[in-house]
């Protein structure tokens, strides 16, 4: 951290009970080897009910002991009232985590009526399995029978809407031996109420599951730890509004709340100064391809809402900021020249040549780079920037300030995830013990990996 010249912070929020509650949080930046490095530098216990009033007053403390809070470029929080001012009051800039947004989007998604039925039912049914011995039992025999591999049914953790999602994604797997139970006359005895089974229709799950897919792997890749993600925001909701379009289906009248729930989250995405940065800094998206309106010519509903979020002038935008950071840059370091690093063996004279056509000078390094085409392989932009850092080095350090920004506060909140898989009882710890708990199970996952 010492060495870091630019961090970002995660800070997330998890409560005990009312008047208790903990904040931790991560730091991260981008070494010269373009590796995302990662620590978890506190956490804090807050006590009392009216604790959130002195929230940033404790983590500005925080993080001038650590000596970093002149480093920091970037607060990432979730969308509570609470943590959305702390960015505010420090005086830093700061985003909204995305995973939360998706889990706001989702849970739109699961309470449209028709589908929060269905997936009560479900719930039922899977809690009924798992607690029964013999239905358990008739559902293995069921599979035994289908030649098809046992397999448990898979408990709603209800902690993130992906826990829903896996019980979904699983019970759709085995439709033919659950309805086989499901006419299995002492498996409706034990199950008492029969309107639980004919209350489900596969063919509605198998439709919400097919939407709920592409939002599962989106979350997975924002969350991600050691890889660029905050360069997807913008690629991933032109996705997800493509995945809303209307299909006169069963899910048109939840698509529709989605999409709702998504315009009022992101106003002007595209004006933000961070998903621009990320994403002119990102080598895949540098053009802005993802969001040419040609690719949607089909789909009203993506066309409309780009063309409100101003997509077209997008890219020129993210340009202008791009100058404006190498301007500052070559004005605080003075210009930075293409060098071959010293470690490579020397060039032979082909190397030579198409050096000399690649070599980005302090005048045109920016134009150059921007020039170049969108490399279309799914390559992490961090594999790409270490290995032409020396063609565009003044650029490169941008990319190293901006892209080691998370798009979540995903690291604060895993260690909160983390401790509750090691101690179902968390809710009762005093702070102290918690958060010792909390130092150790970290620990215990450094030293695993």
């Amino acid at each position: 951290l010492n060495d870091a010249k630019w961090i970002a912070v995660t800070i997330d929020m998890w409560s005990s009970d009312p008047k208790l509650n903990f904040i931790t949080i991560t730091a991260h930046y981008t070494d010269e080897q373009f590796v995302v490095q990662h620590s978890v530098l506190e956490t804090l216990d807050f006590v009392g009910e009216h604790c959130n009033d002195n929230i940033p007053e404790r983590i500005k403390d925080a993080l001038v002991r650590w000596d970093m809070l002149s480093s920091i470029i970037c607060v990432v929080t979730d969308n509570t009232h609470t943590m959305l001012k702390v960015g505010r009051k420090l005086g830093l800039d700061s985003c909204v985590c995305f995973s939360d947004f998706l889990q706001t989007v989702v849970k739109v998604c699961t309470d449209e009526p028709n589908i929060a039925a269905q997936l009560l039912n479900v719930e039922k049914t899977v809690s009924h399995i798992r607690i029964s011995q013999q239905s358990s039992d008739d559902l293995h025999a069921a599979q035994k029978k289908l030649s098809l591999t046992p397999h448990d049914l898979v408990h709603d953790a209800q902690t993130y809407w992906h826990s829903s999602f896996y019980t979904l994604q699983r019970f759709v797997r085995e439709e033919q031996p659950l309805s086989l139970l499901f006419v299995n006359q002492d498996f409706l005895n034990r199950l008492k109420s029969t309107s639980i089974v004919t209350g489900i229709d596969f063919q509605v799950l198998k439709l919400l599951l097919k939407l709920l897919e592409p939002l599962e792997e989106l979350t997975r890749e924002v969350s991600s730890a050691t890889t660029v993600t905050l360069s997807l925001v913008l690629p991933f909701l032109v996705e997800i509004m493509n995945l809303l379009e209307p299909d006169s289906s069963v899910l048109d009248k939840m698509k529709t709340s989605m999409k709702t729930q998504l315009e009022k989250w992101f106003t002007k995405p595209f004006t933000n100064k961070f998903y621009l940065l990320a994403c002119i800094l990102d080598p895949r998206f540098k053009h802005f391809t993802f969001a040419d309106l040609n690719n949607f010519s089909t789909n009203k509903t993506a066309v409309s809402t780009l063309t409100d979020w101003k997509s077209v002038g997008a890219r020129k935008l993210a340009a202008g900021l791009l100058k404006d950071e190498y301007e500052r840059l070559l004005l605080e370091d003075g210009p930075s020249t293409t060098v071959v690093p010293p470690s490579l063996p020397p060039l032979s004279i082909l190397d030579r040549i198409v050096t000399k056509q690649q070599k980005a000078t302090a005048s045109n390094e920016c134009m150059n780079y921007l020039s170049e085409p969108e490399i279309r392989t799914n390559t992490c932009a961090l594999i790409w920037w270490n290995q032409n850092k020396y063609r565009y080095p003044t650029i490169a350090k941008i990319a190293r300030k901006y892209l080691c920004i998370p798009a979540t506060s995903t690291p604060s909140e895993r260690i909160f995830s983390l401790s509750s898989s090691k101690n179902n009882q968390r809710s009762r710890l005093l702070p102290t013990s918690a958060i010792d708990m909390f130092f150790l199970v970290k620990k215990a996952g450094m030293k695993k990996q």
